[in-house]
Order: structure tokens, then sequence, then C-alpha cells
């Protein structure tokens, strides 16, 4: 365990360590560490898959262009909330007006615990509300996805035809 802070000059240490320079805000909520920066980023990782040095090296990463854990935010976006236990991140604007986001690393890693535990309902109300791909689904664990096709088919008629017409 390390303490988190901040510096007056934007630099985010852990302990004694430097793990980011440029960096406007920051949260820490269940496993995640969030930051956002000054290049206009939120980077959201999984505290539980990296060592310190592993921190430090995906700070210090642009992220290619499929990185779920780099998001594009507006010029001066600060972290206010992580809602925990959730997917939502509130932001405030420079303008002082609040907004809400769904940060992809937040909504991937609550898909993959609801899919592992078998709650497809909340997996699917999540992924048809975000508008991801409802493959994912299947693609997370196709054995299972295939041993509870029974259950899909016998759920109401609309949720039937947006999996169908998704998949």
């Amino acid at each position: 365990e390390y303490l988190l802070g901040l510096t007056d000059r934007s630099h985010l240490y852990a302990g004694d360590t430097e793990l980011a320079p440029n960096v406007s805000s920051f949260a820490v909520c269940n496993d995640f560490l969030l930051i956002t920066t000054h290049s206009h980023t939120c980077r959201c990782l999984q505290l539980s898959t990296l060592t310190l040095k592993g921190l430090q090296l995906a700070l210090s990463s642009d992220g290619g262009q499929n990185d779920e854990t780099l998001r594009r935010v507006e010029r001066g976006s600060r972290i206010v909330t992580v809602v925990p236990q959730d997917t939502r991140v509130i932001l405030q604007m420079p303008r002082g007006n609040l907004e809400t986001i769904h940060h992809r690393a937040l909504v991937l890693a609550q898909l993959r615990k609801w899919l592992d535990t078998l709650r497809f309902r909340e997996a699917f109300e999540c992924m048809r509300k975000l508008r991801i791909n409802l493959n994912l689904i299947y693609d997370h664990n196709p054995k299972v996805c295939m041993d509870l096709r029974r259950k899909v088919c016998s759920s109401s008629q609309q949720t039937l035809s947006i999996f169908c017409s998704e998949s």
C-alpha cells in the first residue's frame, strides 16, 4: 500500500516515487486509479494488475488507438468522484458544470464481473445502454453462453430480437 499525492506542480507521487507529471486530478475507487492530465485525457488503471514500476510505465505511455485505459476529455476537466461499485465518473468542466462519463475500463471490468457470476440481465442492459456490441457476452465465455442459450430464448421477445440483431 502506498500513499498517493498530487503536488502543486502537477506531479503524482506514490510514497516517495513519482508516478507521472502533468496530472490535474486523480481518484482511487475499488481497484482502479483514475487520473486526468493536462493533455486532456483520463486514464483508468487497475491497481491489482500493476506494480509501482508498471504504474509508472503505464502512465508514461501514450497508449494505442484501442487502449481501453485511455479516454479523451474536455480541456481542463477534473475528477470530482468515481461512483463506487459502478462505472460512472463525475468530472467538473472548466465552466463549472458537472458531467458524467462511463470510462471503458470501468465498464468492461464491471461486465466481466457480471458475466463471471452469470448475471446476464445486468450485463445485457448495461451493454445495450452504453452501445457495447453484444458479441462480448459470447466472446467472454463461449461455452457458458451456449449452455444458457435456452434462457435467452425464453426471455422477452424484445430482448431476444435485440440480442439476435446484434450478435
